[in-house]
């Protein structure tokens, strides 16, 4: 994976188990947030991974960055 993504960017790599995307956007809800931890700890389990915060996936499996606002 790239270190820098640009918005709008296409993604090609696939989610892998220690690779994840999520589409979240602040402020986050509590569902946000469940679903993060159990993300985290799942990763945290197994063998480490990366958890992609701001990127769509639609039911084609495109994925590309809709970006995050970080305060």
């Amino acid at each position: 994976l790239p270190e820098v993504f640009l918005l709008e960017e296409p993604i090609n790599q696939a989610e892998s188990l220690t690779l994840e995307y999520k589409n979240y956007k602040s402020p986050y809800d509590q569902y946000c947030v469940n679903n993060l931890k159990k993300a985290i700890c799942a990763f945290l389990n197994r063998a480490g991974g990366i958890i992609l915060v701001g990127i769509y996936e639609n039911l084609d499996k495109y994925k590309e960055v809709r970006g995050q606002h970080l305060t």
